[in-house]
């Protein structure tokens, strides 16, 4: 977010008293000096405090490059492109805000941004790596996938390292720095994360007129939860376990009205994060190692695991295994209480008359409350192609795009709640809790250097629905020798591309 630095000027006017003696002659009283003063007169001491703004602005001289910046989005789910880049202003708010950060870049810098559908997540890669052998100048940034295409785009040289990159301020607070570096490659962050990336992550959503029902049998309401850091695991399942009406009396069926329903595929993925497990982690000789189920969390997670597995089997829950064959029941159904969604698609509910809520998920226990909630980012990053290593024009047009979000990421919050906002501000502080939370993670990011890296990714969904027979240690036992492998090799190549670069 944009930076403002306020300076307060206190301005003191100070009166002196002049304690009077009264005098037999009419109430004048002699100085010092023989002279008369005038007893009795004295005015009250006043302070008047005035503000001033002074705002943040990138070190990015005003030009005229007069070229066009091709902005190269992976098209899908995980970057819709109306969410980063418009032809044109319209009515709509969301359109009006980006097409406003474009219009201010041109200002600022003479460089019109022209989006550009990169491809789906299993071409878009190889489209980006023929474009920069070619060096046809088609692509200045790429918007990438979550995982597929980022290994290989990396180790095979495709990508710039920010911290070389010309017109670039990392340390400015609309870079997030700590997201990428938590993301580097070795030495290397050539993967970039700014306010200009809007956060996809998944919350859950709750219906607030099923709510009212059972509202009676919590202590505390969901909102406060969260708030006090008692919304954990136990809580979420204590809660779904409160509703699950049989509206047709012939078992469980897609018609009842559940606790809990939702994708049981990539959302399912946050829930070992959201209990501070990480997929891989640095070891104490700095190298990447599988984590997940080590000597700090093998406990935390068989628990995990567990009680998931239980609910995903229960009557509570109506999940479905990725999406083949099964029926849906959705928040705008108004038949659970709660449901798992992407915060992309939280749009879609604004066309049903569903007066919904949103909730991060839940910590592990309370005893998380010193980390705190934590949302898996599943948003594309940003990467740039490495023969544009010197190109100015390209490092300043990415600050100034990023320095301009904040606009954008304002309306992108009311677009998402819309009336929303004004009706129920509990849930705005809901998504800044969630916003605040977003981290990436490592083994996600990269998750493609190995197919048993890949699995990992997906191990809570696999482990906990209705047909699984495999238990959580011999799943770790299957990849964990194969996840090693696989990111000591990935080093290797760094370490052979550092060789290169040098």
């Amino acid at each position: 977010m944009q930076k403002s630095v306020k300076v307060l000027a206190l301005l003191l006017a100070l009166l002196c008293f002049v304690t009077a003696l009264t005098a037999c002659d009419g109430g004048k009283t002699p100085d010092q000096n023989g002279e008369d003063t005038t007893a009795g007169k004295a005015q009250e001491s006043t302070a008047e405090e005035t503000e001033t703004e002074t705002e943040f602005f990138p070190d990015v001289e005003k030009q005229n490059y007069g070229q066009e910046f091709y902005l190269n989005i992976q098209a899908g789910g995980t970057n819709p492109k109306k969410f980063y880049w418009v032809e044109e202003g319209s009515k709509d708010a969301m359109s009006e805000a980006i097409y406003a950060r474009q219009t201010s870049v041109f200002d600022h810098l003479g460089v019109e941004i022209i989006g550009v559908e990169a491809g789906a997540y299993d071409s878009y890669a190889d489209k980006f790596k023929t474009a920069v052998k070619n060096k046809d100048g088609s692509v200045h940034t790429l918007q990438t996938h979550v995982y597929f295409g980022v290994v290989s785009m990396i180790t095979e040289n495709y990508l710039v390292d920010y911290q070389k990159m010309p017109g670039l301020n990392l340390d400015a607070d609309y870079w997030n720095r700590d997201f990428m570096e938590g993301l580097a490659a070795g030495d290397y962050l050539f993967l970039g994360y700014s306010d200009y990336n809007l956060v996809n992550t998944h919350v859950i959503t709750f219906n607030k007129k099923l709510l009212a029902q059972y509202e009676d049998a919590l202590e505390e309401s969901v909102y406060d939860m969260v708030q006090n850091y008692h919304w954990t695991l136990d809580q979420m399942i204590a809660l779904a376990e409160l509703v699950y009406v049989d509206r047709t009396a012939d078992g469980k069926t897609a018609d009842d009205t559940f606790g809990i329903t939702g994708n049981q595929w990539v959302p399912f993925c946050g829930m070992l994060k959201a209990c501070d497990i990480n997929f891989v982690e640095l070891n104490d000789q700095g190298n990447y190692e599988l984590s997940v189920y080590n000597d700090k969390n093998k406990e935390k997670c068989a628990d995990m695991i567990s009680k998931i597995a239980d609910l995903s089997k229960s009557d509570s829950s109506w999940f479905w295994y990725r999406t083949e064959g099964t029926e849906q029941v959705t928040i705008t159904s108004d038949r659970t209480l709660m449901y798992l969604q992407s915060t992309f698609s939280l749009t879609d509910n604004l066309d049903y008359d569903v007066d919904f809520g949103v909730l991060p998920f839940p910590m592990y226990n309370e005893d998380q409350k010193e980390v705190g909630y934590r949302s898996l980012e599943w948003g594309g990053l940003l990467v740039i192609p490495n023969y544009l290593e010197d190109a100015t024009m390209v490092g300043e047009t990415l600050e100034m795009m990023s320095f301009y979000s904040d606009d954008v990421t304002v309306t992108f919050y009311e677009k998402l709640l819309g009336k929303q906002v004004a009706d129920a501000p509990e849930d705005k502080i809901m998504l800044d809790i969630i916003w605040d939370s977003v981290c990436s993670d490592f083994g996600l990011n990269y998750s493609h250097m190995s197919e048993t890296l890949d699995r990992v990714i997906y191990m809570v969904p696999n482990l906990t629905h209705a047909n699984t027979t495999e238990s959580l240690a011999s799943y770790v036992q299957s990849v964990e020798k194969g996840c090693d492998k696989a990111l000591s090799a990935f080093f290797k190549k760094l370490q052979i591309l550092k060789d290169k670069m040098q």
